[in-house]
């Protein structure tokens, strides 16, 4: 194939539209694996236990309409299942004449997901531990594949600047998000088909992998005191979905940009956190990790049955990392120097620290309407008041003993 034209494909210029390519690379992640092998079940996530009961009948009856409490949550889940179910079309018998370098596919296909409209994409190798047993729906998965197709989406940066973290709007983000992303991953995995090759989406509502190894196998964050992967653009206002495949690809080394030295020394997100389910201690051996131990469940719990929204997003909102007003702008020019990007989170963290921990925005961009369903009907709420995190815990506490 003539490449003369094709030149952007040789090179390792900017794709995105931020400088991924000139974050600090590394032979390993940063966070050491006590366990990579072992395969973790669907059913065992923290959400699903409290759907089946397992803490209670009043968690249970708080969880098992998630996401249709809310009318604007229920809108874009009912579309979800015909995104991430479409059927899967065949992969062509005969392989497309693609060029013999795992390269130059590498960036095809990574080019293509920015075009299909993903902010920031990267490609790893497959560890068995962050692919499920079994799939969405009981059945059983063995994964065959090598590589992952990872990408992103950022969350609107308006309405995580107007929401406290836990309010009504804040799981319609993430759905919204999961929409866009399960329409990549079908397109993307088609696409892949198409030229000959087997390939899987993996995407809400179809995930039959564990995300957060992958976005740190593939270079797009680092794992954080919180429990899931900050990236150094975004923070932990994101979400990611992937494409499974053996396409022959070229992978992309792990970034280092600090944030294991700065989670150790910051606990913004512990002390934010209104069920108390993160550690302000220190790494420990955890989930098959070196890392900071989440107590998922009380994390679940106060998740479902919090009275100001369908989840909770305390955390990825007040880490420093997070700057909901920041844009790629602010790094058109820049050349790689990480104290150019602590500049920015210290910033953050000053504006954070000076308005008690109460983002400016949330005095008046607040476009959503608290209202829920129940009992078939619909019915306005108080509006949001910051309610003490002593509260928040003594309510946590009840509903775990009823």
């Amino acid at each position: 194939m003539d490449m003369s034209n094709r030149s952007i494909l040789l090179d390792d210029s900017q794709l995105g539209v931020y400088p991924n390519e000139k974050l600090p690379r590394t032979d390993h992640i940063t966070s050491q694996i006590m366990d990579n092998e072992t395969r973790p079940w669907q059913k065992d996530h923290e959400l699903n236990k409290c759907v089946r009961g397992e803490y209670g009948e009043y968690v249970r009856k708080h969880s098992d309409k998630l996401p249709a409490h809310n009318p604007m949550c229920e809108a874009i889940w009912a579309t979800l299942p015909y995104i991430s179910y479409f059927p899967e079309n065949p992969v062509a018998e005969e392989k497309a004449p693609l060029p013999d370098n795992p390269g130059i596919l590498s960036r095809h296909l990574k080019k293509y997901t920015y075009f299909l409209g993903a902010d920031q994409v990267g490609i790893c190798r497959v560890p068995p531990r962050t692919v499920y047993r079994d799939m969405a729906n009981g059945e059983a998965f063995e994964s065959r594949y090598q590589f992952a197709v990872v990408f992103m989406l950022r969350k609107d940066p308006d309405s995580v600047a107007a929401s406290h973290g836990d309010e009504w709007v804040d799981d319609a983000v993430s759905w919204a998000v999961y929409q866009r992303l399960a329409v990549i991953a079908i397109t993307l995995a088609r696409y892949i088909r198409n030229l000959g090759y087997p390939a899987r989406a993996s995407s809400n509502m179809n995930y039959v992998t564990l995300m957060p190894q992958l976005i740190v196998e593939a270079g797009l964050g680092e794992f954080s005191r919180m429990g899931i992967a900050v990236n150094p653009f975004y923070g932990a206002s994101f979400k990611a979905a992937c494409v499974l495949c053996d396409l022959p690809l070229e992978p992309d080394k792990p970034i280092d940009f600090g944030l294991q030295e700065y989670c150790n020394n910051c606990t913004i997100c512990a002390e934010q956190c209104p069920s108390g389910a993160i550690t302000k201690g220190g790494q420990v051996e955890y989930n098959g990790y070196r890392t900071w131990a989440l107590d998922k469940k009380k994390c679940a719990i106060y998740c479902t049955t919090h009275p100001h929204g369908d989840i909770c997003q305390r955390c990825t909102k007040v880490c420093p990392f997070t700057r909901p007003l920041g844009t790629p702008e602010d790094f058109k020019l820049w050349d790689g120097d990480l104290k150019y990007l602590y500049q920015l989170v210290e910033a953050q963290k000053q504006k954070m620290i000076e308005n008690d921990f109460v983002d400016p925005f949330e005095k008046k961009g607040k476009w959503w309407f608290p209202i829920r369903e129940k009992d078939g009907k619909m019915q306005e709420l108080p509006d949001y008041n910051y309610v003490s995190h002593q509260l928040k815990m003594e309510r946590l506490n009840q509903s775990k003993d009823k």
